[in-house]
């Protein structure tokens, strides 16, 4: 169970705050006398005072207006929630029975209830982007929001079609949230091919539908936005479920989630670990780096202080070198591997194979000084300390399992501008780089540059 906790919404979900202005009646009339007060009319807007009952299908399917004013009794919270809401579905799943509920308020609050909950919730019927409450002159015409006269009368700055926009119930109040009960198992979930959920006006249909993917393969790897594809649909972290480094080739035997639309695409968001079951884990090479096993990666050659003349600043000459020093016949595939310092880790995301005895040369940052380096961390915020770090070689399993392969703990002294420290060659192995005497300053020219270092070749022998 996941409790519901409301935040002030913000970012591409916000809304322009109002007020209401006073109004100014001028003078004051003279009161009638008693006889002549006539009876006091009925204002009452009764079609606003009294929502209309309607099920999510009703609502996905277009048959209620955008602007009404609805209530839904008895759907479940299918989904944790973000900042900006949740998800409910109807017992039964299948097309149409599923959509978000939108805060549309001022302050943080908290609810009462949890995934898994049987709700009633009163809102107003509503599509996400909504072109004039966007701040963003969508046309072209000069004319943002209420300023543009297409936005007169519920009209749009842009129309869009169905599946450009994702449907939701703005939650007004959050008083119009009545708990009726608990399910005792997780509602329908509905199994779709993966074909109809990579074309839009297919998609559409199951929009906010908890959907199940049978048999999947891996079509995109992980990225640093925590999105990766199964089948040919992405699959997002909206709630902070990342299996890991999911590789192209890996199957999932069952991947499933909310299909949530964002940023003009449809993707499967799983609501925790146990919405991806049956992983099987591939790589490219003969051994994956989940196979490796403590010393058989060694650090071999560091450059801390980078300087080429002034012309190579740390984040784009920072390397560590690493070795694949094991008795094992197999090459290894290093993509998952972990580097940490004595504050941050950076994931290996490049599919790097060695052979036993090759050398791998990391660069912490997007480029390098020095020429192509067979790793880019891309980092801006791991880096080598001048005066000294501990760095680390590990894996972390799906099972929370960590493998240290190598550290190295380095000082001060270790550090010389424009000059890497490197590993004697005969010594290349986790337990000899322990010992200080082993290591020496490079006295070799880097290729292009005024800085010593053997980056990605063979180290020299420490005299």
């Amino acid at each position: 169970m996941y409790a519901l906790i409301v935040l002030l919404a913000c970012g591409e979900k916000s809304e322009t705050d109002s007020a209401i202005e006073p109004v100014d009646t001028g003078s004051v009339s003279p009161e009638p006398e008693p006889e002549d007060v006539p009876e006091p009319e009925d204002t009452t807007d009764t079609t606003q005072a009294v929502p209309k009952n309607v099920s999510i299908e009703d609502i996905q399917q277009g048959i209620i207006a955008v602007g009404e004013r609805v209530t839904l009794d008895e759907v479940i919270v299918s989904s944790p929630a973000n900042n900006y809401g949740f998800y409910i579905t109807t017992a039964s799943g299948g097309p149409y029975s599923g959509m978000f509920v939108y805060y549309y308020f001022d302050e943080a609050v908290t609810l009462n209830i949890e995934q898994g909950d049987i709700i009633s919730v009163t809102g107003e019927v509503w599509e996400y982007p909504d072109t004039c409450e966007d701040r963003q002159d969508n046309d072209g015409d000069g004319l943002t929001d209420e300023e543009d006269p297409d936005c007169e009368d519920g009209g749009q700055e842009e129309v869009q079609n169905n599946y450009q926009t994702m449907t939701e119930l703005k939650l007004l109040d959050p008083g119009d949230i009545n708990k009726i009960g608990e399910t005792e198992t997780d509602p329908s979930i509905t199994i779709v091919d993966s074909s109809v959920l990579t074309t839009p006006e297919t998609a559409e249909a199951y929009e906010g539908v908890l959907v199940r993917i049978e048999n999947g393969t891996v079509t995109a790897e992980l990225d640093e936005d925590g999105r990766w594809g199964i089948d040919n649909v992405m699959v997002d972290d909206l709630f902070g479920v990342q299996p890991g480094l999911v590789n192209e080739g890996d199957t999932f035997d069952i991947v499933q989630g909310i299909l949530h639309f964002s940023s003009g695409s449809y993707k499967i968001v799983p609501r925790a670990a146990t919405d991806l079951i049956g992983w099987d884990r591939t790589c490219m090479g003969e051994r994956c780096i989940w196979d490796a096993t403590e010393g058989e990666i060694t650090i071999s050659e560091i450059m801390v202080n980078p300087d080429n003349n002034g012309d190579c600043p740390d984040s784009q000459g920072e390397y560590v070198e690493v070795v694949y020093t094991s008795q094992h016949s197999d090459n290894l595939d290093l993509r998952g591997m972990l580097l940490s310092d004595q504050s941050n880790t950076e994931p290996v995301r490049q599919h790097v194979i060695l052979n036993p005895g090759e050398t791998a040369w990391i660069s912490v940052g997007e480029q390098s000084c020095y020429g192509n380096a067979n790793i880019q961390l891309g980092s801006t915020s791991f880096g080598l300390n001048n005066g000294g770090d501990t760095l680390t070689l590990h894996y972390t399993d799906i099972d929370g399992e960590t493998v240290d392969f190598d550290s190295l703990v380095y000082t001060g002294d270790w550090v010389e501008s424009g000059v890497s420290i490197q590993l004697s060659s005969d010594k290349i192995n986790a337990t000899d780089n322990d010992d200080r005497s082993n290591w020496c300053f490079a006295t070799t020219t880097i290729a292009n540059s005024t800085d010593l270092g053997t980056p990605g070749e063979t180290n020299e022998i420490c005299p």
